[in-house]
């Protein structure tokens, strides 16, 4: 599907009196139009009082640093309980655990545990990597 784009020539006066062109897109293909459609969804723009260009928000909550390595090494297992593990924020099968200490956790990922393999599915992971991605799934700080 073809749409339409806008397109503007600008003359600019050069240097030694010579003239150069500019295009300027707008519409669709504008530099602004571009930018709101990359940015991430979920992420508000505020605009600036006075015809100030728009810029994208803070988010409101900051992501929880063991939150990607959950999503991408931890989720096949821990989201549905596989062998046993524990599943995200499952306060009850979470507490018996944590009371063994982060110590003791951190072991069971490195080494491996029960159906758990030695690193977990993130061998690449460093211990605070395992140590957040623990916090995340326990809902905790530690």
């Amino acid at each position: 599907m073809l749409k339409k784009v806008s397109l503007s020539l600008v003359l600019i006066a050069g240097i030694g009196g010579h003239a150069m062109a500019a295009c300027v897109l707008t519409g669709p293909m504008s530099k602004e139009a571009i930018a709101s459609r990359l940015q991430p969804p979920g992420v508000p723009e505020v605009v600036v009082a006075g015809g100030g260009a728009a810029v994208p928000a803070a988010p409101l909550v900051a992501a929880h640093p063991g939150k990607k390595i959950y999503d991408t090494s931890c989720t096949a297992c821990h989201s549905i309980g596989v062998a046993g593990a524990p599943k995200l924020g499952d306060k009850a099968a979470w507490e018996v655990r944590l009371k063994k200490g982060i110590e003791t956790l951190l072991k069971h990922v490195h080494e491996g545990y029960n159906a758990m393999p030695a690193g977990g599915a993130c061998p690449q992971c460093t211990s605070e990597d395992h140590k957040h991605a623990i916090e995340y799934m326990s809902g905790t700080t530690l």
